[in-house]
């Protein structure tokens, strides 16, 4: 096994069905439509998709491990915690189908960012069969989630993060990770409990607010809160070239992953080091016209980044 991170593609979806821990809700029309609302999701920038892959298994299977985050309106957020029935990525499909959808778009995204804050809910997200059968390898992989968490989901005004679990090896990890138990579905389930639910299922809302992750010493899930208003306000063509930088990629992998020749991914640097020379040079590495320029400049602002994701999310840009 050899796991890598990364953004998730358009057409990557597919392949990323087979990741899904609440499957067993969905029938192929659902499925379709799922994936058609995760291609929504990513085309708009309104959702955050990610992937791990296993470069020793072959092109069209190496996806091994799958999340779309999306953002919630207030009133949908609440709903959750009081009404809903289990199975949240169905209830906002269903919405979603209809023309009603609870997820913020792109532009509220950044509008919330600069002011009261967002709720984030974890939509689908899950690992392999072949993966959740052998406990050495979803150890590995757990490792390799809690690893880029914060590089993958940080960085946002976030006022509350929510996900659902389904089994008690789940829940477990949720509560390690500085979750809280919302809402256990037990009573509705045992009162209408759906066809299509597996036996073994339990399904159980997770959540945890700022005030909450700093009440608990040394919570992992503390580190999803921490904010501080971005300084270089990057465009998203730039922010999308640093986000897949950070997994430590070259150039030309880089250029092929965007669909951007050497030369445009080249200008977008520039205007990166540009950008960020003239707030703070001293970040760059103090670098002048010679030398190692252009890696040492690399070197330095990926390392500030990763431990300054609101570089890289939704921001309502003005300068």
């Amino acid at each position: 096994m050899f796991f890598k991170y990364r953004l998730a593609r358009v057409e990557d979806l597919p392949e990323c069905r087979r990741c899904l821990r609440d499957h067993f809700a969905y029938d192929a029309a659902a499925l379709d439509d799922l994936t058609a609302l995760w291609r929504e999701l990513i085309v708009s920038g309104a959702g955050n998709a990610s992937v791990i892959e296993d470069l020793n298994l072959p092109a069209g299977r190496r996806i091994v491990w799958y999340c779309i985050t999306v953002f919630l309106t207030p009133d949908y957020a609440s709903y959750l915690k009081a009404d809903a029935p289990p199975i949240l990525g169905l209830s906002v499909l269903e919405r979603w189908r209809v023309g009603c959808s609870p997820l913020l778009t792109l532009a509220q995204v950044r509008q919330a960012n600069c002011g009261d804050g967002i709720t984030m809910m974890a939509m689908n997200s899950g690992a392999t069969p072949e993966i959740m059968g052998s406990p050495t390898a979803l150890a590995r992989l757990g490792t390799k989630v809690n690893e880029h968490t914060f590089w993958s989901v940080g960085g946002y005004r976030l006022n509350e993060a929510l996900i659902e679990m389904y089994t008690d090896y789940e829940c477990a990890w949720a509560e390690g990770y500085g979750q809280i138990l919302r809402t256990d579905y037990a009573r509705q389930l045992t009162e209408h409990r759906p066809a299509w639910l597996i036996e073994g299922c339990h399904p159980r809302l997770y959540g945890a607010t700022r005030c909450e992750a700093e009440a608990k010493a040394g919570c992992p899930l503390l580190d999803m809160f921490r904010y501080e208003p971005p300084r270089f306000l990057f465009s998203p063509l730039e922010q999308e070239l640093l986000q897949c930088a950070l997994f430590g990629d070259t150039d030309g992998e880089l250029a092929e992953f965007l669909s951007v020749s050497p030369v445009t991914l080249k200008k977008r640097w520039l205007s990166i080091y540009d950008c960020v020379a003239a707030s703070d040079e001293t970040l760059l590495g103090g670098m002048g016209e010679t030398g190692k320029r252009g890696m040492e400049k690399k070197r330095h602002l990926l390392q500030y980044l990763r431990h300054h994701p609101e570089e890289l999310r939704p921001v309502c840009r003005v300068k």
